[in-house]
């Protein structure tokens, strides 16, 4: 499974690393914070689609976030409090972070 907030067409969330941006922002935030992040940018890049010209890329973003949101809103309740990357790796081992893996996935 592919990360829930990884776009194999969007670059916004990759570094020069092996891991994408993301991967480091999980191991501060947890599940509850995560979801606030969420819903914070789902409606930052709401309000501004028709504003900045880059309707089309906001719109995927919107999309990003939202599927993201949903995967953190299902982690049980007992698990809300730990950060995002320790639920992830204890409970969520298939997903994946890598262009290689992305690659692998949509093949």
């Amino acid at each position: 499974m592919i990360h829930p907030l990884l776009n194999p067409n969007a670059t916004h969330y990759e570094n020069e690393g092996d891991f994408p941006d993301i991967y480091e922002i999980e191991k501060k935030m947890t599940v509850c914070h995560g979801i606030g992040w969420c819903i914070g940018n789902i409606n930052k890049y709401s309000r501004r689609k028709n504003k900045k010209g880059q309707h089309d890329a906001d719109l995927i973003k919107i999309k990003d976030f939202k599927r993201y949101k949903e995967f953190l809103v299902g982690v049980p309740a007992s698990m809300k409090d730990k950060r995002i990357r320790e639920v992830i790796d204890k409970h969520y081992k298939e997903i994946r972070y890598t262009s290689e893996s992305i690659n692998k996935d949509n093949t």
